[in-house]
């Protein structure tokens, strides 16, 4: 088994994973999965699509299981009120204050996990696809402020403020774990290059933006990324995977 890891409580990791393996390596990480995920994969139209799946959720197993000194295929989950998915039992002795918070996201052939001890954390990856970028889209889904503080920007700066904007609307949402129910334009944060990443303004609380800490992640070229943790924390230690080999 893979060496343990541990987690203070003021500390956010995140681990990078390539999901485009061997298929030597990938039967052994599909063997990990449980059934309906093994299910789920082989229902994806195309191979290369349900491939990746496989190794995005048994990257997600193996960290966890890191952390928590279990085999991956031991561990359980269930879906929350908006289906944000949670360790089913973390252990004996788990409480909310101590409970490992994670979450998963992945896009083409590269996937992040973040994870937190006691404290709701989202992550978002994007390829950074320019036509998302163009048109009247960001006019539909930011806010009137943000719409109105990117065009206000160089026309060569809009495309990375776009998804600095939009991984971070991605990532705060998924901490929240209020799935649809919250809309991306109801609330404010910043996406001017150069100013550091932060929720600015949130419906229904004044309070509510000081809760939250944002980071952006930079973990490869033509990929944009965002963390969303709930309180303080010190930037993230990104890691890179390495799974076991067969």
């Amino acid at each position: 088994m893979t060496e343990a890891r541990s987690l203070d409580a003021d500390a956010l990791h995140v681990w990078r994973a390539s999901l485009d393996v061997a298929p030597s390596l990938l039967a052994v990480l599909e063997a990990t999965l449980s059934t309906e995920e093994r299910a789920r994969a082989a229902r994806f139209v195309r191979i290369a699509d349900g491939a990746r799946y496989v190794a995005a959720h048994a990257f997600l197993r193996d960290i966890l299981g890191r952390y928590l000194e279990r085999r991956p295929e031991s561990l359980r989950f269930r879906s929350g009120p908006f289906g944000k998915p949670v360790l089913d039992r973390e252990g004996k002795g788990a409480s909310a204050a101590t409970a490992l918070q994670f979450s998963l996201s992945h896009a083409d052939g590269l996937a992040l996990v973040a994870l937190t001890r006691g404290r709701r954390v989202g992550v978002d990856l994007e390829r950074v696809e320019p036509a998302l970028a163009e048109g009247r889209i960001p006019e539909h889904f930011l806010s009137p402020h943000e719409v109105a503080e990117l065009r206000a920007l160089p026309v060569d700066q809009q495309l990375d403020a776009f998804f600095a904007c939009w991984t971070r609307k991605e990532a705060y949402v998924k901490a929240r774990g209020d799935g649809m129910s919250l809309r991306f334009d109801s609330f404010d944060v910043t996406l001017t290059p150069g100013i550091p990443a932060a929720l600015l303004h949130a419906p229904g609380d004044p309070n509510e933006a000081g809760r939250w800490t944002l980071w952006t992640l930079v973990v490869a070229p033509g990929y944009a990324g965002a963390v969303a943790v709930e309180g303080q924390a010190w930037p993230p230690d990104i890691n890179a995977w390495e799974p076991d080999q067969p």
